[in-house]
């Protein structure tokens, strides 16, 4: 089964005074998170809007198979971004039509 996770920076992170050192381990956490998925074939697509850090329409988007939506479920709510609640993600189940 394929799925997305839309990813959307809380509020309060979109001005960067609000970064600590402990968001950055965060956000450091949460590209390896992602990318050692991807290394292992689970993550299919892993991207982000190309808007500036202070825009709402900034968001990252994760694209991924697994074999059902507890399991999609739960590779969301691992990801250290939502864990520690840098980031909110919504669920959905996602078709790929086309791919190279």
């Amino acid at each position: 089964m394929q799925f997305i996770y839309i990813l959307t920076l809380n509020k309060k992170y979109h001005e960067q005074q609000n970064w600590t050192e402990e968001t950055n381990a965060t956000m450091s956490a949460h590209f390896n998170y992602l990318k050692d998925l991807f290394e292992q074939g689970v993550m299919k697509h892993v991207g982000r809007t190309d808007m500036p850090f202070e825009s709402e329409d900034l968001n990252g988007y994760a694209i991924f198979e697994t074999e059902s939506s507890e399991s999609a479920n739960t590779i969301m709510q691992n990801d250290p971004a939502v864990r520690d609640v840098l980031m909110s993600a919504k669920l959905l189940p996602y078709l790929i039509v086309f791919q190279k």
